[in-house]
């Protein structure tokens, strides 16, 4: 049997249904309105650890928000979001990202302000949990033997958004 929860290149493969990102964005102090997800600057460097969890590399000043990417878009998955004592429900599709917690004004991105630890959950025949740990790029390398790249401005996302 496959396993349920692996990476394929920087995206985290759960279940072969959904596939998950892990967009790069600078960190905002203001929060995000609940219905935009700030231009990417690609995705976040990952790494698996022994013991299964995922954690993904974060300069200072720089944030993320989850994108989603179904892997049979004729097949809805149910997903979770834990991160501190909040749950948060997605379907994919339609549902293509979270951008972080919500708080007064909109949304707070992943690891604007702490190295959130969350996990999300893949409501599958079986259900798929994977923990996933934002670290700085020296925790990164110490875990993985791999060092992360900066974030570089050049690589944000430049096409057009749909509605």
């Amino acid at each position: 049997m496959a396993t349920q929860v692996r990476l394929d290149g920087d995206r985290i493969r759960l279940a072969d249904a959904v596939l998950v990102y892990l967009e790069r964005t600078p960190a905002l102090l203001e929060p995000v309105p609940s219905e935009t997800a700030p231009r990417p600057y690609g995705v976040a460097p990952l790494a698996m650890t022994p013991g299964g969890d995922v954690v993904a590399a974060l300069w200072p000043g720089e944030a993320v928000w989850l994108g989603f990417q179904a892997v049979d878009r004729a097949v809805t998955t149910q997903l979770q979001i834990r991160l501190d004592d909040q749950t948060s429900q997605l379907s994919c599709p339609p549902d293509s990202s979270f951008v972080g917690r919500p708080i007064a004004g909109g949304r707070r991105l992943l690891g604007s302000e702490s190295l959130d630890r969350f996990t999300l959950i893949a409501l599958t025949s079986v259900p798929v949990v994977v923990n996933v740990q934002l670290v700085r790029p020296t925790e990164f390398t110490r875990l993985s033997g791999r060092i992360p790249t900066p974030p570089d401005p050049g690589q944000a996302f430049s096409g057009r958004r749909l509605p």
